[in-house]
């Protein structure tokens, strides 16, 4: 890899158990060069390869991959499970807790979720954390978005819609910005205790569950959280 985009870097795969933030599909490609490149595994026809992606990440997932964990890795090789969601459940959490008290040797777990506040303590103690470092052209626009006051991100946002004209070209950037502003909320939630931004996070979880639901019209819900989030300084 020519730059390692974690933090910290992912050096090698010396934990049973990884949990990696950020732009889910930036994360996906990223670890597979890593994978390949570092640790000579390709997940291609790879039978020691298992990955789930959903949206919210239940119970039933979690045991879905806890049999996947289950077992010695065929061939003689290292088995990579990849469990990847916008949202988990605390019951999902709980299930997969027990799953890292007894790791299988020469098992490698990673946990993909846009932001590190959305694990339960005892969850994200199991696990070896790391961020996505790389900047999204949503990151972008999440990060200046937040900087302005509520006035400012009116005009703001207005030049950011009509830029992404596209249906298509607008649901994707639409999405990218959504899990991009999650990442910083939660970000900025955690350096200050959740208390000025409880609200404000409240607020924006209401509107992502529309932006990524069939048909929303990203002009109101984007209006909305341009007047309930607070100015941050990041």
């Amino acid at each position: 890899m020519k730059e390692n985009v974690f933090n910290p870097p992912l050096q090698s795969l010396t934990h049973h158990a990884y949990a990696l933030f950020g732009h889910k599909e930036s994360i996906l490609a990223s670890l597979a060069v890593f994978l390949k490149e570092r640790e000579g595994i390709s997940l291609q026809s790879n039978p020691n390869f298992w990955i789930s992606e959903t949206e919210t990440i239940g119970v039933d997932d979690a045991l879905a991959l806890a049999e996947a964990e289950s077992g010695k890795a065929f061939g003689g090789g290292k088995k990579v499970l990849i469990l990847a969601g916008s949202l988990m459940t605390g019951q999902a959490q709980n299930k997969l807790l027990k799953v890292l008290e007894e790791p299988t040797p020469d098992t490698h777990i990673f946990l993909i979720l846009p932001a590190v506040g959305m694990l339960l303590p005892t969850l994200r103690s199991r696990l070896e954390v790391l961020s996505f470092s790389s900047d999204s052209t949503g990151r972008s626009v999440a990060r200046e978005f937040l900087k302005l006051e509520p006035a400012a991100r009116i005009a703001f946002l207005k030049k950011f819609l009509d830029a992404s004209a596209e249906a298509e070209t607008q649901k994707k950037e639409m999405e990218d910005f959504f899990r991009s502003l999650e990442v910083l909320l939660y970000g900025e939630a955690k350096k200050n205790d959740f208390s000025t931004l409880s609200v404000g996070l409240s607020e924006f979880l209401k509107a992502k569950r529309y932006a990524l639901g069939p048909s929303p019209s990203y002009k109101i819900l984007l209006e909305s959280l341009a007047l309930s989030l607070p100015t941050v300084s990041e």
